[in-house]
């Protein structure tokens, strides 16, 4: 497919813009992450099914497609391998200009390929109310990521995400705008900025007004897990001032989709706390490029977390790798060595061996916490 001549041929409703490196990244990372979930759905669920509510014309003027358009391409490679499963892309933008771009570009990725797409054109708000027309695909043996992308962080009513999360197993990636928080989260100047806001966060327990961007993130990650959701975590992406542009927050129902994440947040971003914007022509050298330092850097913060947490209680494997997988960079293959050995060695914890000394992940363990620590 000639892309070149595509976006000649279509460019009324792309984006006048050139994509950003930010956003080239946050759709490799997305795309990453769709591949390695497909690879559970496809073993799992009859119906698989990606909803984009905001999905904008599909391409930008520098033929790069948009993340709706790279998951249609695994879509249709998915599709070729299993001929018995519903492979459903649902694609939808209050402007229709883009809409029948995305149409036409669609139409040209897919070819003959098993996949359904279904277009829409509402505003983002409306179409999330209105997602029970395709309860068909929704609710029989689905496998769900419902992608919300909006271009402000007031487009989208919090509440609606997480209805669609009560109602429907899924996992929500939603990029949360910090820095429109910032901006506009009490601008006085920009009053109907600030109200659309607070319009979004309405219904959302312990919002009020005068939170912080990370006071507010985390609210909403909460608020999420009031639903079929049991795990989040929020990877930032920052400007090349090294200030916060967004985050993008993903929440899971099941654990296996956190461990995924973080196995491809170390593929993607080698492992770094967030991606910072840059000439990425340009080599830069960091003192943590090796991956190994790396992890024992964030080890001593992950320990030390998990001391804070459990001192004095007895828990399961289960629940310190909940806490890891959340709240640090960590993914679980690095938790049993970089974490659990060092703490046992050191007898800040204390290992049960209920079925074996080699067993880690089938016991229990105490955490007796830092004898030697003043108080």
């Amino acid at each position: 497919m000639d892309l070149i001549k595509f976006v000649n041929d279509n460019s009324f409703g792309i984006q006048s813009d050139g994509v950003t490196n930010i956003t080239k990244n946050k759709i490799k990372y997305i795309r990453e992450y769709v591949r390695n979930w497909l690879f559970v759905a496809n073993n799992s669920g009859n119906n698989i099914n990606y909803i984009d509510c905001m999905c904008n014309a599909g391409i930008y003027n520098d033929c790069t497609l948009s993340t709706s358009m790279e998951v249609l391409k695994l879509f249709v490679e998915a599709s070729k391998a299993n001929p018995t499963k519903n492979y459903n892309i649902f694609l939808n933008d209050i402007n229709n200009d883009r809409v029948e771009v995305i149409k036409k570009l669609s139409k040209l990725i897919k070819g003959n390929a098993n996949v359904n797409i279904f277009y829409s054109c509402k505003d983002v708000n409306k179409y999330i109310e209105n997602i029970d027309e395709y309860d068909y695909y929704l609710l029989n043996k689905s496998f769900t990521i419902l992608f919300v992308d909006p271009y402000n962080f007031g487009d989208v009513r919090i509440k609606l995400i997480h209805d669609f999360a009560i109602k429907y197993y899924s996992e929500i990636i939603f990029n949360y705008f910090s820095s429109d928080i910032r901006r506009n989260g009490n601008n006085e100047s920009a009053p109907n900025k600030s109200k659309k806001i607070t319009d979004s966060m309405q219904g959302v327990p312990g919002y009020c007004d005068g939170l912080t961007p990370k006071e507010i993130l985390k609210l909403i990650q909460d608020y999420f897990k009031e639903s079929k959701i049991k795990y989040s975590f929020a990877y930032e992406f920052r400007v090349k001032t090294n200030v916060d542009l967004y985050y993008i927050v993903f929440s899971t129902p099941h654990l296996r989709g956190l461990q995924k994440l973080k196995d491809v947040l170390w593929d993607v971003f080698s492992g770094d706390l967030y991606y910072k914007n840059k000439d990425e022509s340009k080599k830069q050298l960091s003192l943590f490029d090796v991956d190994e330092l790396k992890i024992e850097y964030y080890a001593k913060e992950a320990q030390d977390l998990l001391i804070n947490a459990f001192t004095g209680k007895t828990i399961n494997y289960i629940e310190i790798e909940q806490l890891l997988l959340e709240n640090t960079i960590l993914k679980s293959t690095q938790i049993i060595q970089n974490i659990i050995k060092p703490l046992i060695e050191a007898k800040i914890i204390i290992k049960y061996n209920l079925k074996s000394k080699k067993d880690f992940k089938n016991d229990i363990y105490t955490i007796v916490g830092d004898e030697n620590e003043e108080l």
